[in-house]
């Protein structure tokens, strides 16, 4: 990661900038306030290298500014924590049905789009200490909804929430008032010491002190479960998902955590952990999995089919020969699609997984990325491995009788193995949807040549085989070949395509139609080596740059993979998103009949000083038409400059951004920022009332 610009301002600035576009100082509310203690605390002491505040039993004392040295501020900035800074700085606060003024919605919203946009992702109640890691994945559950309605003059009114999901992790921050244990941040034999003494205090403190740390907890020996991670919405509630714990249920509209609830969604195993991407099939099923974080026969994959109309398609297996870690499913009308990956649970590799030597994936050739690092053989393992020796399989199950038969398979429990070819072989993060016919089975997810949740460690790797591609996979049931193909992929260009997070119309998951159209989000390899942030010095137009997350949407056909027709929406420079969320439009005909809505984040201009960023982030939702009408069809993805919306320098009002960029259908400035999260859902009124 490219070190930071050194054109900081002198002194932290508590100021904002009107929609006028002048420099006022904020108010001392909990509601306006740019950056709380907490945030300050990150800005200021963990970038500055500055000695840290005293912690009181309530967080961090209050920091007045007029107690910092500006001169301190030209330090130059000490090597951060990525997860930590940026748009990925935790909120402090909640909110509940704050009023979005109509002066901040630009454009229209569809009469047709009436409902809830909810954003999980990780947001730390409490910051780790120095000599924690931690990744894109670690973080207390928070949930951000968006409400659409109409008021009693039809007229459309928007509304912001957010709160935490309140799990046993986050209940036990609060007990002991500093963040819990995540195994998922922690290697080698100093890990497991630290698991060791997490579970002796647990012990201590449910047996001596009354607090019931496990009582809601699925597996009392992981101290695990941060809800952060997806959602599903099921028998009027939204459950938070994480794949170490199970369900927790909330309500849709105030995002009160109700408790946690296994039953109803896998009654047959509430003992063992859930997983992040159930699919709720158009029959009815909800098909999910979970994965046993044990050594050798004791671990592996559990599946679970329920089905509440039709108990008779209920079951649960342990699926054999499976000892990979997964993340995500795919499914068919016929089939349950997964990848057996050499990406192995092997929690053994926190005591064995480091030696005196690492590779520093991030170092350049020049200054060889071999370091000679003793501590490594004390934190260098975790608890997944990548096995070098390893291959890659695509195991497929039967989902009913014809599938079975299509498979010659006898039992609806079997697998079949499809082996990719020794140089295919990788990871899948996020799969599509999925289709078969009787000869073929076509897929779409999002793979890595090498994948480790340990690459994302205080950073985002610079080596592509290391980051996600959207790749096309076809399954020839009679030859057993797979092919795949990388869906973004041009040979002609010098930009490195990144891609994940695939959506495409729900009322096609599982279903017999084929699934035409796949959306999804995408970034650039090479601007990921330069961040920039606020009070950063301005880049030139020659610079590419990022200031986090993904660049823009993509629209893929899948009728043909080797005449690939993908359309691209590029944000404009300094704007980056997420997730999107495909919905349908009322009366809809054709697939595509909808609209992708997302969350995206801006970082303004100083008004004054135009060389230099503001102090601090916008977010927006943006309304798209997905027909993408506006934009043209072409087979090379990266066919234009990928920034070639340039920021107009002072802007700073909401009106702005209609117009300007292709197929915008209205944009919604929200009341505060949102931190860059992971998975999205959107819910018609109708569902919810």
């Amino acid at each position: 990661m490219a070190s930071q610009s050194s054109s900081r301002t002198s002194k932290f600035s508590y100021k904002a900038i009107s929609e006028g576009g002048d420099l006022y100082e904020l108010p001392e509310t909990p509601k306006n306030r740019e950056f709380s203690t907490e945030e300050v605390q990150t800005k200021i002491f963990e970038n500055y290298n500055l000695p840290k505040p005293p912690r009181s039993k309530q967080g961090v004392e209050p920091i007045k500014k007029d107690d910092i040295d500006p001169k301190e501020l030209h330090v130059p900035p000490k090597r951060r924590n990525l997860y930590l800074d940026y748009n990925w700085t935790p909120l402090t606060e909640e909110a509940a049905n704050v009023a979005i003024p109509r002066r901040n919605i630009e454009g229209h919203v569809p009469h047709d789009l009436r409902g809830r946009l909810y954003r999980i992702g990780p947001n730390a109640r409490y910051l780790p200490g120095d000599d924690q890691r931690i990744n894109w994945f670690d973080g207390d559950g928070m949930i951000h909804a968006v409400a659409f309605e109409n008021d009693e003059d039809g007229r459309m009114r928007a509304s912001y929430s957010n709160r935490w999901v309140q799990s046993s992790f986050y209940k036990q921050e609060l007990c002991i008032q500093r963040p819990s244990l995540n195994i998922t941040s922690l290697r080698g034999i100093h890990g497991i010491l630290l698991i060791i003494q997490e579970l002796l205090r647990l012990f201590v403190q449910s047996f001596l002190l009354g607090f019931k740390y496990t009582r809601d907890r699925i597996d009392s020996f992981s101290p695990l479960g941060v809800a952060n991670t997806n959602m599903l919405f099921r028998k009027g509630s939204i459950y938070a998902l994480y794949e170490s714990d199970g369900p927790w249920k909330l309500n849709p509209v105030s995002l009160t955590t109700e408790g946690f609830n296994d039953r109803d969604l896998r009654p047959q195993g509430v003992s063992e952990p859930y997983c992040a991407h159930p699919k709720a099939a158009v029959n009815g099923d909800l098909i999910s999995f979970g994965i046993l974080f044990r050594p050798g026969p004791m671990g592996g994959m559990i599946l679970y089919v329920n089905n509440p109309e039709d108990p008779s398609r209920e079951r649960k297996f342990k699926v054999p020969d499976m000892e990979s870690y997964i993340h995500d499913i795919c499914i068919s009308k016929d089939f349950i699609i997964f990848m057996d990956s050499p990406c192995r649970n092997d929690l053994s590799n926190m005591l064995y997984g480091g030696g005196p030597l690492r590779w520093d994936y991030n170092g350049s050739f020049m200054d060889s990325p071999c370091r000679n690092d003793l501590s490594n053989m004390l934190y260098g393992g975790g608890p997944l491995r990548w096995d070098y020796n390893g291959s890659s399989r695509i195991g497929v199950i039967p989902r009913d009788e014809h599938g079975m038969k299509l498979l010659g398979l006898e039992t609806l429990s079997s697998v079949k193995w499809f082996k990719l070819e020794e140089e295919e072989s990788g990871f899948v993060f996020h799969w599509g949807n999925g289709f078969n016919d009787d000869q073929t089975i076509i897929a779409c997810g999002s793979y890595f040549e090498e994948f480790d949740i340990s690459f994302l460690d205080e950073e985002i790797p610079m080596n592509y085989d290391r980051l996600p591609k959207m790749s096309d996979f076809r399954i020839d049931l009679e030859s057993g070949r797979v092919c795949r193909h990388d869906i973004l992929r041009d040979d002609n260009t010098k930009l490195h395509t990144l891609s994940d997070f695939p959506v495409w119309s729900q009322t096609l998951t599982g279903g017999e139609h084929r699934t035409r159209f796949l959306y999804g989000s995408f970034a650039f390899l090479e601007a990921n080596r330069t961040f920039v942030g606020p009070r950063d010095e301005v880049p030139t137009d020659g610079t590419l740059t990022t200031i986090g997350g993904f660049a823009g949407y993509f629209k893929y056909d899948l009728t043909d993979p080797d005449a690939p027709r993908i359309k691209r929406i590029a944000f404009p420079r300094d704007v980056n998103g997420g997730e999107c969320c495909f919905v349908l439009k009322a009366g809809a005909v054709d697939e595509d009949d909808g609209y992708l809505i997302g969350i995206v984040t801006h970082l303004p201009r100083d008004p004054v000083h135009h060389g230099i960023y503001a102090n601090s982030y916008r977010s927006y939702v943006w309304v798209f038409d997905a027909k993408l009408s506006d934009i043209e069809d072409f087979a090379k993805f990266d066919k234009s400059d990928p920034y070639h919306e340039r920021q107009t320098p002072g802007s700073s009002t909401a009106n702005m951004w209609v117009g300007r960029v292709p197929g915008l259908l209205a944009s919604i400035e929200l009341p505060n920022r949102v931190p860059w999260g992971l998975h999205n859902l959107f819910l018609p009124n109708d569902e919810l009332f």
